[in-house]
């Protein structure tokens, strides 16, 4: 039987000239919005949920 409330941790790619951003998880997750630093990294994983923040430098912020 498969586990529904099983879930993988996303990837999500960011504009490089983001310094900070929130993460409210997934559905399933259920964790509180936290603000996340991402201005010294180029890869941030939140804590509660392992959602991984990628900077993109060839994306440009509109």
């Amino acid at each position: 039987m498969e586990n529904s409330n099983v879930f993988s941790p996303k990837t999500i790619q960011l504009s490089a000239s983001q310094e900070r951003i929130s993460c409210a998880g997934y559905e399933q997750s259920g964790h509180p919005r936290v603000f996340l630093d991402v201005s010294k990294q180029d890869i941030t994983i939140c804590p509660y949920c392992s959602c991984q923040y990628t900077k993109n430098r060839k994306l440009i912020e509109q």
